[in-house]
């Protein structure tokens, strides 16, 4: 037979995505007691294969007009220096950055844009400047400094100091005992690896697991129908013979690719591809796709050719706050209804705002917590860190730069 526990706690998050390991730090930072909750491995999904750019808002401002996205994500890049810094908490200092730049090149009005208030500014450089993937080209290259980080290195960093307050568990074997839609009595836990299982008696139950938000809402009793999902189909492009490279190819108002890359332990750099390309691919299969990038590719660096090299496509889904017209939100999304917080942080470099106002919602117990969190779940299974996008590839395409077999 197994043990059971009751134990009343301030905050249930679930979900262990960059929003939810980053509520959860700050939660505990105020001194609440508090358990995080992870059906799969931390970040998997959304966070781990986000491209990791701490996006400034001269993205959003392409077509020289300051929108109301650029206005909101403007001063984020300076706050998450603060934490890189470790000026603030939780401490960034050890996050993995693959880059403190990108470029930007290509036939757009984008630079209007950049005069419009925004506190990270490209700067024109100098054609002896110029990386070597933009070395033969004629036209103006401007830096970007925007910094790209390691999604997967932030799942590490944020995880360590709470790795106690993690329960990994399966999703069948979460159930709630609701006192009316929207108000969660009790949440029955059940341990994955033995009989044991846990009743939590929360104050606040968070909501931030992206996709599975509406699974949550709907086992909550609530209306599912908060929640958008817009699709995106993204390339990877990997070669020992490609060259470090971060940056967007623009074209008018909206980047045509977006290139982060990342060198791997085997020698082989690996180009992540996202922008247009990523948001019309979604309507094409593996071929299509990997031709259109070839050609986008040949486009972007007409000088340049390779031998062989490997591609592979995946799928991603972007949940965020419902828009009606399915559109990319303005900002993040925090909503409390009962004692049930739903929330979703848009863009990766609002995830502190997220937090922030996560924590300015939950409400505090007047009732004495029972057990420390870490006391019953220390022997519960913990989550893991996704696999990046590279690593959990099953099919790889190779690739010339004339033809494809």
């Amino acid at each position: 037979m197994g043990t059971h526990t009751r134990v009343r706690v301030d905050a249930v998050i679930f979900g262990g995505g960059v929003s939810g390991l980053w509520t959860c730090n700050t939660l505990i930072s105020r001194g609440l007691n508090v358990i995080l909750v992870e059906t799969q491995a931390l970040g998997q999904d959304q966070t781990i294969t986000c491209q990791g750019i701490l996006h400034g808002g001269v993205k959003y401002s392409l077509a020289g007009k300051l929108t109301k996205a650029a206005i909101n994500i403007k001063e984020m890049p300076g706050i998450w220096k603060e934490h890189i810094q470790g000026q603030r908490f939780p401490d960034l200092s050890n996050l993995d950055i693959r880059s403190d730049y990108c470029y930007l090149w290509g036939k757009s009005v984008w630079l209007l844009g950049s005069l419009l208030g925004l506190s990270i500014r490209p700067g024109k450089i100098q054609t002896n400047e110029y990386p070597e993937m933009l070395s033969n080209y004629k036209g103006d290259v401007y830096k970007l400094p925007e910094q790209i980080i390691s999604p997967k290195s932030l799942l590490e960093v944020l995880s360590k100091p709470v790795r106690k307050y993690l329960v990994k568990t399966h999703a069948d074997q979460i159930k709630f005992k609701l006192y009316q839609p929207g108000q969660i009595a009790e949440i029955e836990l059940k341990n994955p690896n033995n009989q044991n299982s846990a009743t939590i008696i929360p104050n606040s139950v968070i909501f931030t697991a992206g996709g599975g938000n509406s699974i949550l809402r709907k086992k909550a009793g609530m209306n599912e129908e908060k929640q958008q999902q817009r699709p995106l189909r993204m390339v990877l492009v990997k070669s020992k013979e490609l060259p470090a490279f971060n940056g967007h190819y623009v074209e008018g108002t909206l980047p045509t690719v977006t290139i982060t890359s990342n060198k791997l332990n085997d020698g082989n750099t690996v180009w992540m591809l996202g922008g247009k390309l990523a948001e019309n691919g979604t309507k094409w299969t593996d071929e299509k796709m990997i031709q259109e990038t070839l050609r986008i590719l040949k486009k972007v660096f007409p000088q340049t050719s390779f031998d062989l090299f490997e591609m592979t496509v995946f799928n991603v889904d972007r949940a965020e706050a419902d828009t009606r017209h399915c559109k990319k939100p303005d900002d993040v999304f925090v909503e409390k209804e009962g004692n049930v917080i739903t929330a979703w942080p848009t863009k990766l470099v609002l995830a502190p705002r997220l937090a922030e106002r996560i924590a300015d919602t939950v409400q505090l117990s007047n009732q004495e917590n029972t057990n420390d969190a870490n006391d019953w779940s220390q022997n519960w299974e913990k989550p893991v860190i996704a696999m990046e996008p590279w690593e959990s590839a099953d099919k790889w395409y190779t690739v010339s730069w004339g033809k494809q077999g």
